[in-house]
């Protein structure tokens, strides 16, 4: 196990350096086998919501019916889809490595940690399962919105790795951990997410993703970035109930034990 350094650990933090990614990694990717019931609620909950989402959606007319829309190039629609674009994460994890460094506060250490190693283990998953489902997107306009083509090569996909939504899951996985970590309203919170759901938004808009594409993507981004911050709670949790013994000194011999 990774043990702190005594300036970390006088402040009841963990190292967030890489021994503790490469510990981490395997718990996150063993985790199913540890669900428990809410887990799997969870799980359920998700891929019925993006079920319910398929059985409303409808084909394009045509492959070009996205780029004539009113709103395709707005701003609105701009900015969220480069929120979820694939350089968002590094940028903000670079931007919270900076603040560390110039002002030594380990908060920033953990947010922009938190954001790296978050954006790894969503892009993994997103990969993985574009290349296994290959379904078509709606731009590849093949009629109807249950194309499938397994196992899909995820370096010639041909517009076939429509689920889940890459762009919507590293959008609410970069908002789940900056909202895990912000000390806001419950409003504060919401407006987080508003970047996040214009992501979404926009992948449905300009023919990228179908409505499904973006809820599995949304809770997939969301439930990952929530995991990685529980994570970390429950790490610095046992380290602060680790009884401290001090020798106060040696006549009269005298011992003090804080509990935290």
């Amino acid at each position: 196990n990774p043990v702190p350094d005594p300036k970390m650990a006088a402040q009841g933090r963990l190292n967030y350096d890489f021994p503790q990614f490469f510990k981490e990694t395997g718990h996150f990717f063993t985790q199913p086998l540890r669900w428990t019931g809410s887990d799997w609620l969870a799980a359920g909950a998700v891929t019925a919501a993006a079920a319910i989402a398929f059985a409303f959606e409808t084909a394009p007319p045509d492959s070009s019916a996205f780029k004539t829309r009113q709103y395709y190039s707005s701003i609105p629609i701009t900015i969220g889809r480069m929120y979820g674009e694939f350089y968002t994460i590094p940028i903000a994890f670079v931007g919270y490595s900076i603040a560390y460094f110039i002002s030594g506060d380990a908060k920033f250490r953990k947010i922009g940690y938190e954001i790296g190693q978050t954006g790894i283990y969503a892009g993994l998953t997103v990969l993985a399962l574009k290349s296994i489902v290959g379904r078509a997107r709606p731009i590849a306009f093949e009629g109807t919105n249950n194309k499938f083509y397994p196992f899909t090569n995820p370096l010639n996909p041909k517009n076939h790795d429509a689920f889940p939504s890459g762009h919507t899951t590293a959008a609410f996985a970069l908002t789940s951990v900056l909202s895990k970590n912000a000390d806001l309203p419950w409003w504060g919170h919401v407006l987080l997410y508003i970047p996040a759901t214009m992501t979404g938004i926009s992948r449905i808009y300009q023919g990228n993703h179908w409505l499904s594409d973006v809820v599995f993507g949304a809770g997939l981004g969301y439930f990952v970035g929530n995991w990685v911050y529980d994570e970390h709670e429950r790490a610095e949790a046992k380290l602060n109930e680790k009884s401290l013994i001090e020798i106060k000194s040696l006549y009269p011999f005298t011992i003090s034990i804080a509990l935290n």
